[in-house]
């Protein structure tokens, strides 16, 4: 079941949607093969009332399938111009952002931070977990206008532990 405006739209050779004739080719095909198959399945006593239905069918159908056919071609030329478009839009960007010294200081920034990760962890290795801390902190004297906060005592539990720590290592003033 092929048509003008197929072999019209095929030489035009799209960009990106030049698959859909083909697997569009491929669904009619399997698609009458398997009403052809029902067909013959079905009892004999229905046959003419089939036969009115698709001739009822085609009577009305035909014109809307001549305005689709029509239509079509300029339908997916557009579709595939825009597709298109989008597509070298976003290669573009791609090549924008992946460009050579972009992923030179990606590397860069990421050894360093490894680099930190593997020291912090080799200071947690040394000094143990309370020994880096201190030494995250430096010397351990609160920066100028704040004051000192008041020793809590060691507690066992490992929540409080890191608790503490986060607010050690981020000292944010506190809501009153």
């Amino acid at each position: 079941m092929k048509t003008d405006a197929s072999e019209t739209m095929k030489s035009e050779e799209l960009k990106r949607l030049g698959f859909l004739f083909e697997y569009g080719a491929l669904a009619a095909d399997l698609s009458a093969k398997y009403y052809d198959f029902v067909k013959k399945q079905t009892p004999t006593a229905l046959s003419p009332g089939i036969e009115t239905l698709e001739g009822a069918i085609k009577a009305y159908g035909m014109p809307i399938v001549t305005k689709v056919q029509d239509v079509a071609p300029k339908v997916i030329t557009e579709a595939d111009k825009r597709v298109d478009g989008v597509v070298e839009g976003v290669s573009s960007v791609y090549t924008k952002y992946t460009n050579g010294e972009n992923i030179k200081a990606f590397k860069k920034t990421r050894e360093e931070y490894l680099k930190q990760i593997e020291q912090l962890l080799e200071d947690i290795k040394t000094k143990g977990f309370q020994g880096s801390v201190v030494s995250v902190q430096g010397t351990g004297t609160p920066p100028p206008g704040r004051r000192r906060r008041r020793r809590r005592r060691k507690t066992t539990d490992p929540q409080q532990n890191v608790f503490s720590l986060s607010l050690s290592l981020f000292p944010f003033p506190r809501p009153r």
